[in-house]
Protein backbone atom coordinates (compact mmCIF):
# COMPACT_ATOMS: atom_id res chain seq x y z
CA UNK A 1 0.00 0.00 0.00
CA UNK A 2 3.24 2.66 1.29
CA UNK A 3 4.63 1.79 -2.31
CA UNK A 4 1.21 1.94 -4.13
CA UNK A 5 0.36 5.53 -2.83
CA UNK A 6 3.74 6.93 -3.23
CA UNK A 7 4.26 5.91 -6.67
CA UNK A 8 0.70 7.37 -7.69
CA UNK A 9 1.82 10.78 -5.89
CA UNK A 10 4.90 10.43 -8.24
CA UNK A 11 2.86 9.80 -11.67
CA UNK A 12 0.51 12.85 -10.87
CA UNK A 13 3.29 15.33 -9.76
CA UNK A 14 5.27 14.42 -12.81
CA UNK A 15 2.77 15.03 -14.94
CA UNK A 16 1.43 18.42 -13.51
CA UNK A 17 5.18 18.99 -14.11
CA UNK A 18 5.21 17.62 -17.79
CA UNK A 19 1.44 20.06 -18.78
CA UNK A 20 3.19 23.29 -16.86
CA UNK A 21 0.38 23.12 -14.45
CA UNK A 22 0.49 26.26 -12.33
CA UNK A 23 -0.73 26.00 -8.65
CA UNK A 24 -2.08 28.90 -6.34
CA UNK A 25 0.74 29.93 -4.20
CA UNK A 26 -0.89 30.17 -1.09
CA UNK A 27 -2.37 26.51 -1.53
CA UNK A 28 -1.96 24.35 1.84
CA UNK A 29 -2.02 21.14 -0.31
CA UNK A 30 -1.05 20.70 -3.76
CA UNK A 31 -2.78 19.61 -7.00
CA UNK A 32 -0.34 16.32 -7.03
CA UNK A 33 -1.37 15.14 -3.41
CA UNK A 34 -5.30 16.15 -3.88
CA UNK A 35 -5.29 13.45 -6.79
CA UNK A 36 -3.22 11.29 -4.75
CA UNK A 37 -5.81 11.02 -2.63
CA UNK A 38 -8.67 10.47 -4.60
CA UNK A 39 -6.98 7.71 -6.60
CA UNK A 40 -5.90 6.56 -3.41
CA UNK A 41 -10.13 6.70 -2.14
CA UNK A 42 -10.59 4.57 -5.53
CA UNK A 43 -7.75 2.14 -5.17
CA UNK A 44 -8.25 1.48 -1.43
CA UNK A 45 -11.28 2.84 -0.16
CA UNK A 46 -14.16 1.70 -2.42
CA UNK A 47 -14.19 5.73 -3.46
CA UNK A 48 -14.62 6.49 -0.11
CA UNK A 49 -12.90 10.18 -0.03
CA UNK A 50 -13.30 10.87 3.46
CA UNK A 51 -11.54 7.52 4.94
CA UNK A 52 -8.62 7.98 2.15
CA UNK A 53 -8.14 11.67 3.70
CA UNK A 54 -8.62 10.47 7.39
CA UNK A 55 -6.03 7.78 6.59
CA UNK A 56 -3.32 9.81 4.81
CA UNK A 57 -3.56 12.51 7.02
CA UNK A 58 -3.03 10.01 10.15
CA UNK A 59 -0.36 8.17 8.68
CA UNK A 60 1.21 11.53 7.98
CA UNK A 61 1.70 11.36 3.97
CA UNK A 62 -0.34 14.59 4.11
CA UNK A 63 -0.06 16.19 7.11
CA UNK A 64 -1.82 19.43 5.76
CA UNK A 65 -4.87 17.79 4.40
CA UNK A 66 -7.86 20.10 3.15
CA UNK A 67 -11.13 20.17 4.72
CA UNK A 68 -13.65 17.90 3.05
CA UNK A 69 -15.76 20.63 1.56
CA UNK A 70 -12.45 22.42 0.14
CA UNK A 71 -10.67 18.84 -1.15
CA UNK A 72 -14.23 18.23 -3.00
CA UNK A 73 -13.93 21.66 -4.73
CA UNK A 74 -9.89 21.45 -5.48
CA UNK A 75 -10.81 17.42 -6.70
CA UNK A 76 -13.81 18.80 -9.12
CA UNK A 77 -11.24 21.42 -10.14
CA UNK A 78 -8.85 19.20 -11.50
CA UNK A 79 -11.27 17.28 -13.40
CA UNK A 80 -9.88 18.20 -16.68
CA UNK A 81 -6.20 16.97 -15.36
CA UNK A 82 -7.79 13.35 -14.62
CA UNK A 83 -8.85 13.26 -18.14
CA UNK A 84 -5.85 14.36 -19.50
CA UNK A 85 -4.04 11.43 -17.35
CA UNK A 86 -6.49 8.66 -18.84
CA UNK A 87 -5.92 9.95 -22.37
CA UNK A 88 -2.33 9.29 -21.72
CA UNK A 89 -2.95 5.96 -21.06
CA UNK A 90 -1.75 5.42 -17.63
CA UNK A 91 -2.64 2.34 -16.17
CA UNK A 92 -3.01 2.87 -12.21
CA UNK A 93 -4.08 -1.19 -11.85
CA UNK A 94 -0.59 -2.28 -10.22
CA UNK A 95 -2.13 -5.62 -9.70
CA UNK A 96 -6.19 -4.65 -9.32
CA UNK A 97 -8.04 -4.22 -12.44
CA UNK A 98 -10.44 -1.84 -13.76
CA UNK A 99 -9.23 1.14 -11.59
CA UNK A 100 -9.45 3.07 -14.63
CA UNK A 101 -13.02 2.47 -15.74
CA UNK A 102 -13.85 3.03 -11.96
CA UNK A 103 -12.32 6.26 -12.01
CA UNK A 104 -13.99 7.27 -14.88
CA UNK A 105 -17.04 6.33 -13.57
CA UNK A 106 -16.62 8.34 -10.41
CA UNK A 107 -16.06 11.55 -12.19
CA UNK A 108 -18.87 10.45 -14.80
CA UNK A 109 -16.18 10.58 -17.82
CA UNK A 110 -17.28 9.43 -20.95
CA UNK A 111 -16.27 5.76 -22.06
CA UNK A 112 -15.34 7.06 -25.49
CA UNK A 113 -11.21 6.24 -26.40
CA UNK A 114 -11.18 3.33 -24.61
CA UNK A 115 -12.96 0.75 -26.59
CA UNK A 116 -11.96 -3.05 -26.23
CA UNK A 117 -9.68 -4.34 -29.01
CA UNK A 118 -11.44 -7.66 -30.34
CA UNK A 119 -10.08 -10.83 -29.90
CA UNK A 120 -8.04 -12.68 -32.74
CA UNK A 121 -9.37 -15.87 -33.74
CA UNK A 122 -7.65 -18.73 -31.79
CA UNK A 123 -9.31 -21.60 -34.45
CA UNK A 124 -9.55 -20.98 -37.86
CA UNK A 125 -13.27 -20.68 -38.65
CA UNK A 126 -14.42 -24.70 -39.70
CA UNK A 127 -17.02 -25.17 -42.28
CA UNK A 128 -19.49 -27.47 -41.25
CA UNK A 129 -20.33 -29.81 -44.09
CA UNK A 130 -23.25 -32.27 -43.63
CA UNK A 131 -22.77 -36.30 -43.96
Amino acid sequence: MDETIIATYCLCDDLLKAICHQEAPQCQMTDAEVMTTALTAALFFRGNHESARAMLKQHGYMPHMLGKSRFSRRLHHLKETFVLLFNLGVDFSWGRAGIAAKMRYAFGLPRQGFQRRPMPDAMPSRQHTPR
